[in-house]
């Protein structure tokens, strides 16, 4: 099997066209990213004060200077500075003060962000969680009252997620906000892996091997597990590839620090019902983005198996990719259960992981991208299942 499942692999790796799709979409990927998210590989240049200066290096800079745990010491330095910086913007040319910027005012409006950053970490348990809490255990008290048990259990699983949470230390962590909220890649990701999984069945039909295949011991089950673990292990190749480029080229671009810092530290997700750390969260994400890739990639499989010709097996599977991100959109009535067997709900997951969000399922609180996980991978299965049965049909398809 070991042997069959390399030997399908390399047929994937070998598809015609593969490496320049590849190429392609990494350089076009990486241009993306580049052209839009850099802040500091080409900084932008402003006229401060007569000087050229490149604010974003700076405020990198600066940023850096007061890394680390937010202690009363930064905080007063960086009020003075502020205070400073405003005596001299009013015109109190007696005051002496080391600039990071050509002009006062400047510092003054970068040192009040900064300022305001760091008070909004280091009062998060304080302003954010505290006031949760007291609202819920209002809620909580309603709900035993009202004997509610579902509303009760909800309660108590957000007590469970956001007690014990607080933040004392200033990194660069909201500069990983694109990074984790990037889409681009995981659309070069789907097809790819929708490219490789139109010839696993079509592409032997127009070599007129498959009729061969089938006719061997173990044509049948071997084959296609060999094939559907091959195809696996490709979209796994194919998205550590484009995640971990991506993680690089943010990283070179916006330089973000606080790697393992709880990801709640960053503003957009303060209410992130994972209590990790922002390298876990972005590994957990990618993984939950490649079993929806490999959903999507089951789809085509299927269509590979159904059609002759590998050009219609991937035209197929990309108006199903349209399809489904159409069908994305609707996600009120009817269209409600839909969401949880929708592939792309796993590729675009990072939206259900900013935010706590369940589902009722039989009196419990399940989280949604949990019940989206479990959907999702069932109708994967249901999907491998009958593309393996459409393979074995004897039909003039297959032939």
């Amino acid at each position: 099997m070991k042997r069959l499942v390399v030997f399908e692999l390399k047929k994937n790796h070998n598809i015609r066209f593969i490496k320049v799709f590849i190429i392609a979409l990494v350089f076009v990927n990486l241009f993306n990213i580049y052209k839009n998210y850099d802040l500091l590989l080409k900084p932008t240049e402003y006229i401060i004060n007569s000087e050229v200066c490149t604010i974003d290096k700076v405020k990198y800079r600066m940023d850096t200077d007061y890394s680390g745990a937010i202690t009363a010491e930064k905080v007063n330095a960086l009020k003075t500075h502020y205070n400073r910086c405003q005596s001299i913007t009013d015109g109190k040319t007696d005051i002496q003060e080391k600039l990071y910027f050509p002009l006062a005012y400047t510092d003054m409006v970068q040192t009040e962000i900064l300022l305001n950053e760091m008070e909004r970490l280091y009062k998060y348990d304080a302003q954010s969680i505290e006031k949760l809490l007291q609202n819920n255990e209002m809620l909580k008290a309603e709900a035993q009252g009202a004997e509610n048990e579902y509303n009760y259990r909800i309660a108590a699983l957000i007590e469970k997620v956001y007690s014990n949470r607080s933040l004392s230390n200033f990194y660069r962590v909201n500069e990983y906000e694109p990074l984790l909220t990037y889409q681009f890649s995981s659309l070069c990701v789907l097809l790819l892996s929708c490219f490789a999984a139109a010839y696993l069945f079509s592409g032997e039909k127009e070599n007129g091997m498959n009729s061969l295949i089938r006719a061997t011991e173990g044509g049948n089950v071997k084959i296609f597990i060999a094939k559907a673990t091959g195809l696996f292990i490709f979209c796994v190749e194919t998205c550590a590839f484009f995640f971990i480029s991506d993680f690089v080229l943010f990283g070179l671009c916006r330089k973000p620090t606080g790697l393992f810092e709880p990801i709640y530290s960053l503003k957009a997700f303060e209410y992130a019902p994972l209590n990790t750390s922002i390298l876990l969260f972005y590994l957990l994400l990618c993984f939950i983005k490649l079993l929806g890739v490999f959903a999507v990639a089951n789809i085509s499989m299927f269509f590979s198996a159904a059609f002759r010709k590998s050009y219609i097996s991937l035209l197929c599977s990309l108006l199903s990719i349209g399809g489904f991100m159409y069908s994305g959109l609707y996600t009120d009535g009817m269209f409600s259960v839909l969401k949880h067997v929708n592939p792309i709900s796993l590729i675009t997951s990072v939206n259900l992981l900013q935010r706590f969000y369940v589902e009722n399922i039989f009196g419990h609180p399940v989280f949604s991208v949990i019940v989206t996980m479990i959907g999702v991978l069932s109708f994967g299965v249901v999907l491998c299942i009958i593309a393996y049965k459409v393979s074995i049909w004897r039909r003039p398809a297959n032939a």
